[in-house]
């Protein structure tokens, strides 16, 4: 069974939980209710490092690289011409970036690495919108944390 993970059925869950004791001095309501806060913050962090995690694994390095050395001014990729090396050189780094962790911050830091090393602009249309999408599951949180005030 798939259930979506919202922050009214986390916190439906832990006020459930008869194990679940909140520190002294604090109501099991809030206690939960800040659990379950946290618990849907960390839920929609791991959503997105994942998806940004599968976007920057579906770059194609070489066919990234090729636009960027064009970009440069390199127009043929023969054996033994300086551009099939300059390209050969930019997709090693890409492969490199892509080796690494992928915290939420990694999108703008590869587009950074790319526009530093290379000078070209990146857009990565599908990570924007993961992004905007992890912003409107933000902003309903918030939403719902006022009204539960």
């Amino acid at each position: 069974m798939n259930t979506e993970v919202t922050l009214d059925n986390i916190y439906n869950s832990l006020i459930l939980d008869a194990s679940l004791m909140p520190p002294e001095g604090i109501t099991k309501e809030n206690y939960v209710k800040e659990l379950a806060e946290q618990r849907y913050r960390q839920h929609i962090n791991n959503e997105m490092a994942l998806s940004l995690a599968k976007a920057v694994q579906a770059i194609d390095p070489f066919a990234v690289a090729t636009a960027v050395a064009e970009k440069m001014g390199y127009s043929s990729f023969k054996e033994g011409e300086p551009g099939r090396e300059k390209r050969g050189e930019i997709a090693e780094a890409i492969k490199r970036e892509q080796k690494k962790s992928v915290p939420p911050s990694y999108r703008s830091k590869f587009v950074d690495f790319m526009k530093d090393a290379y000078g070209i602009e990146m857009n990565l249309p599908s990570l924007q919108k993961e992004q905007r999408d992890t912003n409107k599951k933000r902003k309903t949180m918030k939403k719902h944390q006022k009204a539960s005030e």
